[in-house]
């Protein structure tokens, strides 16, 4: 069986997602959290696991541009740095840019990011919306964004002292998600290459 651009970005990122997890993430999610919240730590990477599995099997058959699948491949490994300690002990996710949480950054790039692989989807699909185009992969991305944050609201309700955050967190990811989705809507004119913003043919 010949293996297609998503198949190797999957074994890929299987690979380097399990070797950080046992080797990085584990040791640096003990300093921040402590060894009683493990289980909390098990069940993201099972989610985790799960979504890159699901994906893997939906969207294996399209053809993968090289630049879209680096898009995805940039928004995993932000989410690796921002799990990282950083100066003084704190996690990067938590430091505090211009007023703003890190975290909060992270949702912004990878909505930025989501915008354009949804449209890639829709390329595949042959999906042509129109006017309304931008509008509805905005809403698909805020629409995932919430499958998240009910991941994290499963979380919080079955691990005590779960360190996901509560209402006001969830909506802060949500704008944030909605900042980072519209600002990809706007630069991305309809019928281009979603990974280049370039007309489709075009060099």
């Amino acid at each position: 069986m010949k293996l297609r651009p998503l198949d190797w970005f999957a074994l890929v990122g299987t690979v380097l997602f399990v070797l950080s997890a046992g080797l990085v993430q584990w040791n640096r999610w003990l300093e921040s959290r402590g060894p009683g919240n493990a289980a909390e730590f098990f069940l993201y990477a099972v989610i985790i696991q799960a979504g890159i599995v699901l994906l893997w099997l939906a969207f294996r058959r399209y053809p993968w541009r090289p630049s879209t699948l680096a898009m995805i491949a940039a928004g995993i490994l932000v989410h690796f740095i921002a799990g990282l300690m950083g100066h003084g002990g704190v996690r990067v996710y938590d430091v505090v840019v211009l007023g703003v949480r890190f975290d909060k950054i992270v949702h912004v790039v990878n909505a930025f990011m989501a915008v354009r692989i949804t449209a890639e989807i829709f390329r595949f699909e042959g999906l042509r919306l129109g006017r309304m185009e931008r509008l509805i992969v905005v809403l698909v991305v805020l629409g995932l964004g919430t499958l998240w944050e009910m991941a994290e609201y499963l979380v919080l309700s079955s691990v005590p002292d779960a360190g996901v955050g509560y209402y006001h967190n969830t909506l802060q990811d949500q704008i944030a998600n909605l900042i980072g989705a519209a600002s990809s809507a706007l630069v991305l004119p309809p019928g281009s290459d979603p990974a280049t913003g370039e007309p489709e043919g075009g060099c």
